[in-house]
Formats: C-alpha cells, structure tokens, sequence
C-alpha cells in the first residue's frame, strides 16, 4: 500500500512539472501592465503602481499630494502569478555613494515597534505600519515617474549571446522610469 501511495505522489510531480511555464511555452502571451491601484495594508490604505507581467507583479507606493498620502516613493508588495507575496520588508530602493557618503534612493520606511520581528524572513502584515525616514537630507526622494514603451538604450541583435533569434528588440512591455532628487545635490532616474 505504501509503495502504491509513492508512485501516485511521483505521477502527480511529474504532470505538475510537465505544465511549469518556465519549461513549456505558455498558451497565452504575456502583456505587461502598470495599473494605479489601492491596497490595505495593517488598516492603512496605501495607493500607488503595480507593474506586473503575468507571472510577477511589483507594488509601489507613489507620493500623492492631492491626498492624505504624504509617504515617499518605495515598493510595498511583489506577489507572483497566484497573489502570494513574495515580499520581505521595506528597505529603500538603492543606495548610492557619492563622495564617500550613502545615500538611500527613497526615505520610505516601515515602522516597527516595540516585539516586532525585524528579520527579513517575512513581511508582518499585521503590524504593516509606513513611515518617511526624518532624514531626508541623506536621501534621495521621489520627484516624478513615467511610464512609457521601452527604448533602445544599446545595439543588440537577437540570436546572438545565448538569446532567442525571434526576441523582440527593443523588448516588448513597459518602463517605468522614476526620478529623486536630494536638494543639496542633484536628481537622478532609475529605471
């Protein structure tokens, strides 16, 4: 009886890896998408961007100044294909050096308190709580965004270095292009 249950268990492992989409060219064609949307997150409501692709999407928090939102610039959420977060914590976007100082790219941050668990191990949404860093003097913080069609930013042809010959150049979807600026220094754009 036992070896029946284990040879049920590999047959069901097989036909699950037979459909994975990384192995196996899906049926539908993937489109990417920017979507403004609001989420609750711990009883606040957070709205922004969510940028996905079919198989991964990627929320941000956008600063509003039409509303109550007064948060910096930062992603809140990254779920996969089923809406199950892949999410760890809040930490801002980059960090840069210039003339020997770190700056962050973002002052968002998330506010933790007193017990909190302050690992990267998962996300506690039950006391998901966003702040602004005070400091934002050694940060850069958001300006603007744009979401546009790709560009060609280089030369490549597709085929060459381990590519598919029939990849579209430039790639097909969205860009989101977002600008900091700190006020002592300069903007920049990530991409």
């Amino acid at each position: 009886m036992k070896f029946l249950f284990t040879i049920v268990a590999a047959c069901k492992l097989a036909l699950a890896v037979e459909n994975d989409w990384l192995l196996t060219k899906g049926d539908e064609s993937t489109v990417a998408r920017v979507k403004n949307e609001c989420w609750n997150y711990g009883g606040d409501k957070i709205c922004g961007l969510s940028l996905s692709n079919g198989l991964i999407s990627r929320r941000f928090v956008v600063p509003d100044n039409s509303t109550q939102q007064q948060l910096d610039f930062g992603t809140v959420d990254i779920l996969d294909q089923h809406n199950v977060s892949l999410f760890r914590r809040v930490v801002p976007e980059a960090q840069i050096t210039i003339d020997d100082i770190n700056y962050n790219v973002s002052t968002l941050a998330q506010e933790f308190h007193t017990g909190d668990d302050y690992t990267f191990a998962y996300c506690n949404r039950s006391s998901f709580h966003l702040t602004t860093n005070s400091d934002a003097s050694s940060s850069f913080t958001y300006k603007t965004h744009t979401v546009t069609t790709p560009k060609v930013e280089y030369s490549f042809q597709p085929g060459t270095r381990f590519s598919p010959p029939d990849a579209s150049w430039p790639p097909k979807g969205v860009r989101l292009e977002v600008t900091f600026e700190n006020g002592d220094l300069m903007s920049c754009s990530f991409l």
